[in-house]
């Protein structure tokens, strides 16, 4: 058991590395937030150490209010002070992102303690400097958010399946109700929630943009809402004025909570026909809120949605297809209504905290780490 020891006869003291906790539309401080609230709720000692923010996070979680450390992009500091935590002996370090990989395997190394890398999507679909390739097989486990990501993980780095543990991400809340006030205005709405990252462009929102054309002959009043910020805002409001739809489409930036939840609420589709998804938290918050998907069937997006059940997938190369997929939902209220109720359904069973906290507990376990 590599010392650990505690009353329990575990050592429950971890220690969390990530790049950053408070991005609101980040997959990755997403699950990092929600790793922390599972590995506390299940008596875990969690020091969190987060690359980027320029101020202590508080965190969420009721089992405590415990505090974490931003350092503010400065590695040389967050190197430190994770090196310096391995004197009071965790008996676990993870890392939220594989770039991190060295650190928690340097870090378990000089303490004797576990390393679990964490993948979460196109940072490791291509073979990692050798450096991290090298401390990401000597880790315990490599958990990743998705089998997509998984089987992109093991091609590209020899990363063994035996080594390897599927994480998916989940609601942090319980899931939210219809409330009836869908479309009471009359205008049929799509939504994207995402990055609008030039790097990103996979998200599809040129995809939808290119589809507006023909969708807005058939639907005159037709609205496209699109939720977050980037470089890439510049780069889309161009395109909608060289296609002729920048009277329909909406940048809105990014929204506090409630009033994204507006944004959910006045919906009446949720399109990110992506081609890069790790995962896609965004389509289980959107059907959490009752909204069919409309998503890529090239990525991680095949594991959240369930293809004529919560949504459809369709090609995110062709615009074509983006547009055909969106006619038929608008067109259709029964079929929507039907796929709302399944998507709320599907997410309490397939996507709920209680089921990722199963899950951190049995990699513990695993890890001769249990606690609970």
């Amino acid at each position: 058991m590599r010392g650990l020891a505690s009353g329990r006869g575990t050592n429950s003291r971890v220690l969390l590395l990530v790049p950053d906790l408070e991005e609101s539309t980040g997959g990755i401080a997403r699950h990092a937030r929600l790793l922390w609230r599972a590995l506390e709720e299940l008596g875990c000692d969690v020091s969190v150490l987060a690359l980027n923010g320029a101020r202590p996070g508080r965190h969420a979680s009721q089992a405590s209010l415990c505090e974490s450390h931003s350092f503010d992009s400065d590695r040389r500091a967050f190197v430190t002070a994770a090196l310096a935590r391995m004197a009071s002996r965790p008996g676990l370090v993870i890392a939220e992102h594989p770039h991190f990989s060295h650190l928690a395997w340097a870090s378990a190394r000089a303490g004797g303690a576990r390393a679990v890398v964490v993948c979460h999507g196109i940072e490791c679909w291509r073979r990692l400097p050798y450096p991290l390739r090298r401390a990401l097989r000597a880790s315990d486990r490599a958990v990743c958010v998705s089998q997509f990501t998984a089987d992109r993980l093991s091609h590209a780095n020899g990363i063994p399946d035996r080594q390897i543990r599927v994480l998916p991400s989940c609601l942090p809340a319980a899931t939210v109700a219809v409330d009836g006030t869908r479309e009471r205005s009359g205008e049929p709405r799509l939504l994207t929630v995402s990055r609008v990252s030039l790097t990103e462009l996979y998200k599809g929102h040129s995809q939808v943009i290119a589809a507006l054309p023909a969708l807005l002959k058939r639907y005159p009043r037709l609205v496209y809402d699109v939720v977050g910020t980037g470089d890439g805002v510049a780069y889309l409001r161009d395109l909608t004025r060289r296609f002729g739809v920048d009277h329909a489409v909406r940048f809105h930036g990014a929204l506090p909570d409630d009033e994204l939840v507006r944004r959910y609420t006045q919906a009446s589709l949720f399109v990110m026909p992506s081609s890069g998804e790790g995962f896609g938290f965004a389509f289980v918050e959107a059907m959490a809120h009752g909204l069919p998907v409309v998503a890529g069937d090239r990525d991680a997006a095949r594991e959240v949605v369930a293809d004529g059940q919560t949504g459809l997938l369709v090609s995110p190369d062709s615009c074509g297809d983006v547009a055909t997929a969106i006619a038929r939902l608008l067109g259709d209220h029964a079929l929507r209504a039907r796929m709302s109720s399944a998507a709320q359904l599907h997410v309490r069973t397939r996507f709920s905290f209680e089921g990722f906290r199963s899950r951190v507990n049995v990699l513990l376990r695993e890890l001769a780490l249990g606690v609970a």
